[in-house]
């Protein structure tokens, strides 16, 4: 399957490498998947558990790393940075249907956030309101 990012307009390989190596996320809607790129999780320091939470009045979504006992976490699976795949994937309906509903984007195609990340915080944020549109062909 191959993209193109309609802010940027089309991408050499090197410029694709580059954004699968930075903190970022991808929202697929046709296959209701969350990719959380590596970059997030290491700027995280490599969590075991993530949380994704929504501040809705923001408008903004949140990566956390949290221990196993907090609610509504998910496990990173230890190897996943041996592994040669650039993003963690998580697959939810429901979590999707929610972004989609936040944010009015159109679920007919793909979107990708850039975040950063609070040392203060110990968070990554992505604003919802900058979405690059990916256009899947």
């Amino acid at each position: 399957m191959s993209g193109s990012i309609e802010k940027t307009g089309t991408s050499s390989g090197a410029q694709t490498q580059a954004k699968n190596n930075s903190i970022a996320v991808t929202f697929a809607f046709r296959r209701d998947r969350l990719r959380i790129h590596k970059a997030t999780l290491e700027a995280l320091h490599r969590p075991r558990y993530i949380q994704l939470l929504i501040h809705t009045q923001a408008n903004v979504f949140v990566v956390r790393g949290c221990s196993a006992v907090e609610r509504d976490c998910f496990e990173v699976a230890e190897n996943l940075f041996e592994k040669p795949s650039v993003a963690y994937e998580l697959t939810s309906r429901l979590f999707m249907r929610a972004i989609l509903n936040q944010t009015g984007w159109d679920e007919n195609y793909s979107y990708r956030l850039n975040g950063r990340y609070s040392e203060e915080l110990g968070v990554v944020s992505f604003d919802m309101n900058h979405p690059e549109r990916i256009t899947v062909k």
